[in-house]
């Protein structure tokens, strides 16, 4: 069942090559950016943007990576690795919905375990 509130959705993946697990196995991931303030957890769109009544949820499978705090742990393989997310735009608890270009900036931290 698709949540009625997800309006588009864009893949996106972090690569890292040639990882080397005898000092870190798991890497957690934290994206920096100024949460939406009528859909907690979700990347807010910069103040420039003509949208409105949106916000951006990113997602590691089917699970919200809330801004601001760290990912759950994934494990590592040795070699390559790509870790798929996913940007959904969703409806703001805001019922102003207002069509328009937008932007949010987000910016992304590593931590290793």
């Amino acid at each position: 069942m698709s949540n009625p509130r997800n309006l588009l959705a864009l893949r996106c993946y972090l690569g890292f090559t040639e990882c080397n697990i005898d000092t870190f196995q798991n890497v957690a991931i934290q994206f920096l950016g100024t949460e939406d303030t009528h859909l907690p957890g979700r990347l807010a769109l910069d103040s420039s943007s003509g949208a409105k009544g949106v916000a951006i949820g990113i997602y590691y499978g089917n699970s919200l990576v809330t801004i601001n705090k760290n990912s759950a742990w994934i494990p590592l393989q040795v070699g390559d690795n790509t870790i798929p997310f996913s940007a959904r735009i969703e409806r703001t608890a805001d019922d102003t919905l207002q069509s328009g270009d937008y932007t949010a900036t987000a910016h992304f931290k590593l931590s290793y375990l």
